[in-house]
């Protein structure tokens, strides 16, 4: 997974995340993501809530499909410090599916 920040001025910031993901069953399935702080995002896991504003990302996997899933939002930072392109591959998810949950 990679996350990539791209400030667009002073007050946005588009943040792009690839996300590989497989279904492994034979059925469709939908679920939504939200993205978790991880402490080796650095000063970058403050965008995490923020990115979040826009939750659920919502997904829909074909059985037995696997495909590049882009997320891509505009985040507000004007109340945060100066941030400055740049990326991570440390990024946490959490998929959500009814009462189900997972964390990778």
């Amino acid at each position: 997974m990679i996350m990539i920040f791209i400030q667009v001025d002073d007050k946005r910031m588009d943040v792009i995340c690839n996300l590989p993901l497989e279904n492994l069953s034979n059925d469709e399935v939908k679920f939504d993501i939200r993205f978790l702080n991880a402490s080796l995002l650095g000063d970058q896991r403050k965008l995490v809530p923020l990115i979040n504003e826009s939750v659920p990302f919502e997904v829909s996997l074909q059985g037995r499909e696997t495909k590049m899933v882009r997320i891509q939002t505009e985040v507000d930072i004007s109340r945060l410090n100066s941030y400055s392109d740049g990326g991570s591959t440390h990024v946490h998810i959490e998929i959500v599916q009814g009462k189900k949950t997972r964390r990778l």
